[in-house]
């Protein structure tokens, strides 16, 4: 996996603990471990091809650019600057977000999955997802 951060075992003990639940087995591990992979592959783009997702992915990309990095307090700060600068709450504001960030409908917790993938990572799957809006 790309990134220095990766390449520390507390990296992949906080990935782990991130899935434990999910898992039965090491290929299991590895298909879950995908979301991390660069760039992020995208399953379904309907959820990102209309005003609300496009309005979601702007002010998401806009806020992180701002915010100086994804410490411990740094999804509250995030997620509540985000409900201040969209009318949406709740799927409509989640579910662009999810998709950007993992590429998926469903997955990992999204707090622990962008603290793992960092700022500038996450910056730049935000801004993948817009291209496609």
């Amino acid at each position: 996996k790309p990134g220095a951060t990766e390449k520390e075992p507390a990296w992949y003990r906080e990935a782990v603990l991130l899935f434990k639940d999910n898992i039965c087995s090491f290929r299991a591990l590895q298909d879950r471990l995908a979301v991390f992979d660069d760039p992020v592959k995208i399953a379904d783009h309907a959820h990102l091809i209309d005003e609300k997702a496009r309005q979601v992915l702007h002010a998401a990309s806009a806020s992180l650019e701002k915010l100086p990095d994804v410490g411990q307090d740094f999804w509250q700060a995030w997620t509540e600057d985000l409900k201040k600068k969209t009318p949406f709450k709740g799927k409509e504001l989640f579910m662009p977000l999810r998709i950007a960030i993992t590429g998926q409908t469903e997955g990992p917790e999204l707090r622990r999955t962008v603290k793992l993938l960092g700022r500038e990572r996450t910056l730049a799957r935000l801004r993948q997802a817009e291209k496609i809006s």
